[in-house]
């Protein structure tokens, strides 16, 4: 169950990523399309060209900022607590730093695979292993592509890593 505390800096910390990722993927559009505008234009209708080059642009664009985004949106968090003076406040009151930063390391968790992706996992124990996740309250459920293996739960406490598989097919199969 979340305190008000972690649903304080978990808000702060969604503001951030939202402003972070909207700015760096707008960025890395631009000049992205800045860079291919030749062979945009020579592809007939610039709009329905640019619709559909964005289309296949953006997700792959995501995936590779999204994590630094999130770096960035954690230290503007924890930075703007500590302009306020809000972390010393939560510290004179005896809160731990790590409990502090605990909600923004399960945001990281989260924010890394969403459910139904294929991630890569790494528990506790060392275990390795390469699944598809769903979030189910407090655990994680792990199911293998290969029907023969069964279904894992697995507690958010016990990942260690949790890394997202990108794979992207073009042209025909």
């Amino acid at each position: 169950m979340l305190k008000i505390v972690d649903r304080y800096i978990v808000r702060h910390l969604l503001v951030s990523y939202g402003i972070c990722l909207a700015s760096i993927l707008g960025i890395f559009l631009i000049i992205d399309i800045l860079t291919n505008v030749e062979r945009l234009l020579s592809r007939g209708s610039f709009l329905s060209a640019l619709g559909g080059y964005l289309v296949a642009a953006t997700p792959v664009a995501y995936y590779q900022i999204a994590p630094g985004a999130f770096l960035m949106a954690a230290m503007f968090t924890l930075s703007s607590l500590n302009k306020t003076n809000e972390l010393l406040a939560l510290r004179a009151s005896g809160v731990s730093i790590y409990r502090v930063i605990q909600p923004i390391v399960i945001a990281s968790l989260d924010a890394s695979c969403q459910n139904g992706d294929l991630a890569v996992l790494v528990t506790q124990d060392g275990e390795a292993m390469i699944k598809l996740i769903y979030y189910k309250g407090e655990e994680l459920l792990l199911r293998s592509t290969n029907s023969a293996y069964p279904e894992r739960r697995l507690p958010r406490s016990e990942v260690l890593h949790l890394h997202p598989v990108v794979y992207i097919r073009m042209g025909r199969v």
